[in-house]
Order: C-alpha cells, then sequence, then structure tokens
C-alpha cells in the first residue's frame, strides 16, 4: 500500500523501516493471461513424483508444528493442528483423484488417495474450478456443525480454505461456472456442487463418513449459517493483520513440505 521510493523495505530482511531500503518492484502481469490459470492453477500437485495423501498431510503437520515452535505460536497450536490435517481432505474427491491418476502407470499408481500426481505435465480437472481447499474446509465444517460460534473452528475453516490464496472471505460461484447438466439447479461454488454426496474419508485422526456437500453457507444474513457473516467475525475479532500473518505460516509450511517432496527429502514413494 506504500510507494516503493518511500523505502523501508529490504528485499532480504522485509520490512526494516529505514528509507535507504529500496524494494525492487516487480513488473505488471497480464491480468487476463493470468485470470484463468490462476483460477484453475493445481501445479503443486504434479511433482512427477507420487505422493498420498496421507503422506503429504504426515508432511505438512511436521512443517506447521516446526514453525508453530520456532515462531512461539504455542496459543495456536491445536488450530495449526487441526488445519494440518485437514487441509487437503477435499483432494479425496473422484473429481480431483482422477486429474491426478492421468499420466500415471496403472502399475506404479498407489492404490491410496494421491496428493501429488506422479506426472508433471499439468493436468486440468475435469471439474472446471475446482478448489479442493473449498472442500476441505467444508468437510471441516460439516464435521464441527455443532460449533458454529467457535471462533477457533471458524479460524480453522479460514486457514484450511485459505491455503492456496484463492478462497477467503466470501465464496461465490464464478461468472462462467455452472454446475453439472444432472445438477442444473443446484448451486455451485469453484467446482464444488450442492447435493453431492462425497465418499467417506478416513485420514489419519480422520474418520469422516460419507456426507452431503451443503453450500447454504453462501447465503448472507444468518451469523451461524453464512461464511462471510463467520469470516468478517473473525476478521474483527483477530484484525486483518494477525488473521494474514496465521494464514502466511499455513501457507509457508504446506509450500515447505511440497517443495521438500519435490526434492525427495521428505519420505515419497
Amino acid at each position: 500500500m506504500l510507494s516503493a521510493s518511500d523505502g523501508g523495505y529490504s528485499t532480504q530482511l522485509g520490512w526494516t523501516g529505514n528509507p535507504k531500503d529500496k524494494v525492487t518492484c516487480c513488473p505488471p502481469s497480464d491480468s487476463s493471461a493470468d485470470a484463468p490459470e490462476s483460477t484453475d492453477e493445481n501445479s503443486t500437485s504434479f511433482l512427477g513424483i507420487p505422493v498420498t495423501l496421507k503422506q503429504h498431510t504426515d508432511n505438512v503437520a511436521r512443517e506447521t508444528s516446526r514453525l508453530v515452535q520456532a515462531l512461539s505460536l504455542g496459543k495456536w497450536e491445536s488450530v495449526f493442528s487441526q488445519v494440518a490435517q485437514w487441509h487437503d481432505v477435499g483432494k479425496a474427491h473422484p473429481d480431483f483423484q482422477d486429474m491426478l491418476r492421468k499420466g500415471i502407470g496403472a502399475e506404479t499408481a498407489p492404490k491410496e488417495l494421491l496428493a501429488k500426481s506422479g506426472t508433471i505435465k499439468k493436468i486440468r480437472c475435469k471439474r472446471k474450478y475446482f478448489r479442493h481447499e473449498l472442500l476441505s474446509a467444508l468437510a471441516w465444517l460439516h464435521n464441527n456443525s455443532a460449533k458454529p460460534n467457535e471462533e477457533s473452528v471458524n479460524l480453522t475453516a479460514y486457514l484450511i480454505a485459505s491455503h492456496h490464496g484463492k478462497i477467503r472471505l466470501s465464496i461465490r460461484s464464478l461468472p462462467k461456472e455452472k454446475p453439472p447438466a444432472k445438477s442444473k439447479d443446484r448451486r455451485i461454488a469453484r467446482g464444488v456442487v450442492d447435493g453431492e454426496t462425497m465418499p467417506a474419508i478416513q485420514l489419519g485422526d480422520i474418520d469422516l463418513p460419507e456426507f452431503t456437500i451443503k453450500l447454504s453457507l453462501m447465503e448472507m444474513g444468518d451469523p451461524q449459517q453464512s461464511w462471510l457473516a463467520r469470516m468478517l467475525a473473525l476478521r474483527d475479532d483477530l484484525g486483518p493483520f494477525r488473521l494474514a500473518f496465521l494464514e502466511t505460516v499455513f501457507r509457508a509450511a504446506d509450500m515447505l513440505a511440497s517443495q521438500a517432496e519435490k526434492d525427495g527429502t521428505n519420505g515419497n514413494l
């Protein structure tokens, strides 16, 4: 929000407040060219090395715990632990699994649910605009539906939904987004369709029975149901900078785990 000419930011150290520190500005991108890719982008899921959902979840949990300890964030430890466990549950959706398995030989593909594909070729999900992190947040809220007013529940949902930077305070359909023909009268948001059935998921400590996806939280007004109302209350209570910091910590943990998986230093298959 500040002019680069005002200084105060070091490319090595971050914010310093020293006007002599000048940051190099990034050139503007062609937003019209980037927009479709940014919406459907799943590049971190194509490492060229298959990684199961359980392996990736364990790796992210380990990196998250390491950052929480290093940054003395003990107050948020239980929240971050839940975020790490639930953040990629939405990848269990059959369409996402089909995307990850394309390009992998049947004889080499793990039978378990995948988090990362064994190919480096970028393949789009047949469910256009599908965001697994939204489905992960919905699964978390479904599992904690009896506690809609608890700040920790809403914070966990926010951090799960925001860990790729695509979903934060609001959930909406994209302008050209339409539900599948067989569900044409249902709500849809980021490829997630209201009323669809999500298969049962067993992942670490998570034992989630088959459930029906609900997008009723897209409605505004009811503070116990509305995603917007719950997230605005969370932002106002924690403050935007604290919320952004917590988001950054978990996104960093996820990226560190993915990079280690790519480098083969995190126990991949």
